[in-house]
Order: structure tokens, then sequence, then C-alpha cells
């Protein structure tokens, strides 16, 4: 799944309060402000590379005869996914196969922005919203590890942790993927249910928030604190801010966003050195760009974020940097 957002909009904040836009990144989406474009990528349910009707209700074209799946179906399969097992079966330290998650999440952006840009909310909106309430009924990612459980298999010996104990082992596996990428997951369902809060029935909105304090108490929070409060690099969800963020802007607290919006910008200040390298992401050997890449592209997202949000304090020299 490919997906090509412009987004935009400002923010219309007093001074010192934070204002979160509807949309979440956005005040307005479009077709003229917000550009769309999907594509079949790996794990999706058509041929790589070919174009993918972003609609919920999406059925195979005519000039693509042999794509014979729809969206609805693709997205509901993910009630029966198990990303621990999947991890253990075909991932290690190096490579972490997460398409089968990650593609559906793409999707599930794609098809709600689809819906509002289009103005098909009301044909739309109840057969997304059904497919967020089946993710949340069948607790899609809630038996993956938790950091701390990982921390105790490590003390009973279970686990010898990344690159088999820092050992240059890339076959071995590594634990600490698994929260990691719950923890992503999380602030991006979270986001997709922010979106759709007014499609959700009452009895919807129930089930939905349950699922996402769920997600927040085992994977978000525990990570993002971790993550704020480590000493290397700057990774996904800008350390898991973005993440924090999303969840309260469905919760509608707007009045602890700086605080969050803080840690993020003391942590980067931390480890962005003053040429712009980033500690342990810009010096990982043959992935040192794949992951210098990585850190700006999440500092940028907090900063666009913290920007359009109201947050007025972003420091110059981080820009800078």
């Amino acid at each position: 799944m490919v997906l090509s957002l412009l987004f935009c909009g400002n923010a219309y904040a007093k001074k010192n309060n934070i204002f979160i836009p509807k949309y979440f990144f956005a005040n307005e989406l479009t077709k003229e402000t917000c550009l769309l474009e999907g594509v079949h990528g790996h794990g999706s349910w058509g041929k790589t590379y070919w174009e993918l009707d972003l609609a919920i209700n999406h059925v195979s074209k005519s000039k693509n005869p042999e794509l014979k799946g729809n969206n609805y179906d693709h997205l509901m399969e993910l009630t029966k996914y198990d990303w621990n097992k999947d991890h253990e079966l075909r991932s290690n330290s190096v490579y972490v196969n997460h398409e089968k998650h990650s593609n559906r999440l793409a999707l599930l952006h794609g098809a709600i922005v689809t819906a509002i840009v289009d103005n098909k909310m009301d044909e739309h909106g109840p057969i997304i919203a059904e497919v967020m309430v089946a993710w949340a009924e069948a607790g899609v990612m809630l038996n993956t590890l938790t950091s701390k459980e990982i921390s105790k298999l490590k003390d009973e010996g279970k686990d010898k942790g990344c690159y088999g104990g820092h050992k240059a082992k890339s076959d071995s596996p590594c634990l600490s993927h698994r929260p990691h990428e719950a923890q992503i997951y999380g602030g991006t369902y979270i986001q997709q249910a922010y979106l759709m809060k007014d499609q959700f029935t009452n009895e919807q909105i129930k089930i939905v928030d349950k699922y996402i304090d769920t997600l927040y108490k085992k994977y978000i929070e525990p990570w993002t604190l971790s993550e704020l409060n480590g000493p290397k690099g700057f990774i996904q969800m800008a350390d898991g801010t973005i993440s924090v963020l999303s969840y309260l802007a469905w919760k509608d607290k707007p009045e602890q966003a700086a605080k969050w919006i803080k840690k993020g910008i003391k942590k980067a200040n931390r480890v962005v050195y003053k040429d712009g390298y980033i500690n342990n992401n810009s010096f990982r050997g043959v992935k040192d760009v794949w992951y210098h890449s990585q850190g700006v592209n999440n500092l940028l997202g907090l900063y666009a974020i913290a920007e359009l949000w109201g947050y007025k304090k972003f420091p110059k020299k981080l820009k800078k940097k």
C-alpha cells in the first residue's frame, strides 16, 4: 500500500492552548488539498504495484480482471491475525515482516480519507465502522508480548536479546520488536478511530474505547515512556509521542498534549547532534541511511503536528539541526 497525502490546514489556537484538528493532521480534507493514490503492495489481496481502489466497498475493475478480492474482506481477515506467531515464524533481528498488519492499517486509513474527500461517509462509514469494531472485538494485537513480559523472560534467561545479545547474530529473534509494532499499530488504529468517531454507534463507541484503553495501557504508554527516557535513537511515532497524541485526541484531552510534545522534543534535543546526525540511527552500518531517514521523518512529523495543533515553543535550534 502506498498512500500519498498532502497534509494541509492551520490550527486555530490561542497562544497557550492546543487545538486538535478535526482530522488529526488537518482541519480540512478535500480532493484538492489531500491527494490519495493506492496501489497493491506486499501483503495486499491483489497483484503488487497494481492500482488499488481505496473505497471500502471496492469491487474489482474490468481493466484488472485477475483481481478477485475486495477491501472489506481483506481488512476483516485481520481478526484472525496473530502477530506474536507471525513474528516468531517469519522475522529475526534484522528483518521484521509486519506487512500483514501495516498494509491493512494503510488501507484502512485510505478508505476513511477516501470516504471523507468523496463525501461518501454516510455510505461507507457504517462499513468501515464494522471493520474497526470487529478488530476491537477480536482483540487484534492484544496477545502480543509486552515489554514487561519480555524483561521477565530476560531475567529468566529465556531471551538473549536482539542480535543474540549484541553478538552480531542477525538470524536470532528480537522479541522487543513485538511490543514495538503493537505500539505503532495501537497509535495508528486510534488515529483512524478519531477520524471515525462520529460514525460509531453508542454501543460501538464503548467497544472501541475499551479496546483503545487496553492498547494504550499495555503497549503505547509503557513503550513511549521507555523510549523517551532512553539514551539512544529516535524512531517510530516520534518514539511513541505521536501515538500518545492520538490517544489524547480520541479522549478529547488537548490540555495534556503540550507536555507530551515537550517530552518528544526533549528526547530529540538529546539525541540529534548539532550537525544533524542522530545518535544510534545514523551509525547502523549498512542500514544507517534507512535509520537516519526514519529519525528525520518522525521528527518532522512531530514538528508538523505540533505546529498544526498550536504548540508555540518548538525550539529553533532543533529545527536548525
